[in-house]
């Protein structure tokens, strides 16, 4: 893991998890490509209900490279499930 998401995760685990928190995360692994990491905390996020536009998005772009194109169009289409 990269030394921003290891800094993103101490401030979590500091803070207490947050929709914020799960959201950060959750870019952190997206950019270092852990997209089943990613795809849970983005799901925690959209939880919360924080943070749904970008980790929608984030979520859709998981589904199309996992071949899953249904559920990445529901996300386009209905938004937060």
């Amino acid at each position: 893991m990269q030394a921003v998401s290891v800094g993103i995760l101490a401030v979590a685990l500091l803070a207490g998890f947050t929709s914020l928190s799960h959201y950060e995360l959750g870019l952190g692994y997206f950019e270092e490509k852990d997209y089943a990491r990613a795809k849970e905390e983005f799901e925690k996020a959209l939880e919360e209900g924080d943070h749904v536009g970008g980790a929608c998005y984030r979520l859709g772009v998981i589904y199309v490279t996992d071949g899953d194109t249904v559920e990445a169009i529901k996300l386009t289409v209905g938004g937060k499930r």
